[in-house]
């Protein structure tokens, strides 16, 4: 699938001589299947590739990969020196690799040579953990109920602030004027 979105030899046999190689047809084929042009395609396979040969010389095997991982190697981009990866602009370069790197990554993941990262869930306001705690305790509410009751209740902190001796009639009123088509279910 390679060879269908470049002729270059030179550039076929670099692609194919990083750790990415393994990957790289199938990736070409999601990017196809996604409407890339082969200009597109070839930029963000030479990323994808360069990508996998930095974590090589950093010691990281491509399966370790993670979204950090590409945040640290868009800062390398923008001071490379990786004999045939960075040409003319380093500002396009740099972003065109880190755009293909990110989107290999998710490729990977989809794939399932990644694992995916669970996203780290937020803390809730501590103003909504004792109100969802109270109401289990004093109420019996269930977890499913809370649930609803917590994003109205987080709109209103993010509306209001959570400062509850600064809640009153009308700012609860124009809260509810703005957002009670939203949360019409409270």
């Amino acid at each position: 699938m390679l060879s269908t979105v470049s002729s270059y030899q030179r550039w076929l046999s670099q692609m194919r001589s990083t750790p990415a190689s393994p990957f790289l047809d199938c990736f070409v084929a999601t990017l196809v299947k996604a409407g890339y042009r082969p200009r597109t395609i070839r930029r963000f396979v030479r990323g994808a590739a360069h990508f996998s040969l930095w974590l090589k010389r950093r010691e990281q095997f491509l399966t370790e990969a993670s979204a950090s991982e590409i945040q640290r190697f868009k800062r390398h981009c923008a001071s490379c020196t990786c004999p045939g990866f960075m040409r003319s602009s380093r500002r396009h370069s740099s972003w065109r690799h880190g755009r293909g790197a990110g989107l290999f990554l998710r490729h990977l993941q989809d794939i399932g040579v990644v694992a995916l990262s669970a996203p780290a869930s937020p803390q809730p306001p501590p103003l909504l953990s004792d109100f969802c705690r109270w109401m289990q305790q004093h109420r019996g509410v269930k977890d499913q109920t809370l649930k609803i009751y917590g994003r109205v209740i987080l709109d209103v902190l993010r509306s209001l602030g959570d400062d509850p001796s600064r809640y009153d009639a009308r700012h609860l009123r124009a809260f509810e004027a703005a957002h009670g088509k939203r949360n019409e279910f409270a």
